[in-house]
């Protein structure tokens, strides 16, 4: 082998390794991510995204969506109006800022803000319009979704929640479908059968807060209304 063809073949052999080392780091930096905030206190969680590692790892609109997740999940609402024009700052391709807008979509009608929920839901149908890859097929189907549950309250839509329930095999993502079924039995008067899904949703929900929620929701299901 001539020089220039082991230079050649060490270039692509150092890119190779690159590649496969940063996959690791990102898979490793995820994993550690998720320890500290499963076990750790919000200002270990964020500080640890704010990191020089994290950095590293993720890009910042990874970054800043982790710690939106974290915030909704948390119910922390000053944070995320702290971090919505962050986000707005941030560059971001024409899926990234469907998936923001999707995920602030559903945390507007979970808090009762409608109005900012169908600004968020028509800036999705405008971006997405057209376009028919999953991604964006799967997105505009979410919003569909949660725009005849949440803001239409649409009672039409009871058969294609039930078909969709039924053939859910995910604890977790079958308590959601089963939450949003439950507000639509309770907008077409079927309260009974509401605050009956609501404790199946609260038996299989993932997080305690969650659980919580639901079961809360099952004695006093007039708090769908809103």
């Amino acid at each position: 082998m001539n020089k220039t063809w082991l230079l050649v073949f060490l270039m692509i052999a150092a890119a190779g390794l690159a590649y496969l080392y940063q996959k690791w780091a990102v898979k490793r930096a995820a994993q550690k991510l998720m320890e500290i905030r499963q076990t750790g206190s919000e200002k270990d969680f964020i500080q640890a995204l704010d990191s020089g590692y994290a950095h590293f790892s993720f890009n910042e609109f990874t970054r800043n969506m982790m710690k939106l997740n974290y915030w909704i999940e948390k119910g922390n609402r000053d944070e995320i109006e702290q971090l919505i024009p962050v986000l707005e700052k941030t560059k971001m391709d024409e899926k990234q800022t469907a998936t923001v807008l999707s995920r602030l979509f559903g945390w507007y009608v979970e808090t009762g803000n409608y109005k900012k929920a169908a600004s968020a839901r028509d800036k999705i149908y405008r971006l997405l319009e057209g376009k028919n890859d999953d991604f964006s097929a799967g997105l505009l189907h979410e919003t569909d979704q949660v725009d005849a549950v949440y803001l239409r309250k649409d009672t039409a839509y009871i058969p294609v929640l039930e078909s969709m329930i039924s053939e859910i095999e995910n604890p977790a993502q079958k308590a959601v479908y089963q939450y949003r079924l439950a507000r639509l039995y309770r907008a077409a008067g079927r309260t009974p059968e509401a605050c009956e899904l609501l404790k199946q949703a609260s038996d299989l929900a993932a997080g305690e807060a969650e659980k919580k929620k639901l079961e809360m929701l099952s004695r006093h299901p007039e708090q769908l209304d809103r």
